[in-house]
């Protein structure tokens, strides 16, 4: 199972990944919104993991414009 973390708080990211670490065959990170797209449509994750509030674009923007790209 691939899980993406998009938080922009590298203490939480890495609490997050251990948190995860036994259900996770990969763990792709990212520390905002901009980026997460890009990276779910490089990798495809199983699960996304999003903060909702981020500097720049938000995690509730971010995910409309994933949910648009999985289409």
């Amino acid at each position: 199972m691939t899980i993406l973390i998009v938080e922009d708080n590298p203490t939480v990211r890495r609490l997050i990944r251990r948190a995860i670490s036994d259900i996770a065959d990969s763990v792709i990170e990212c520390e905002d919104g901009a980026d997460s797209l890009r990276a779910y449509i490089a990798h495809r994750p199983n699960i996304v993991l999003m903060d909702v509030r981020m500097p720049g674009m938000d995690g509730l923007a971010a995910t409309r414009k994933i949910g648009r790209a999985h289409v």
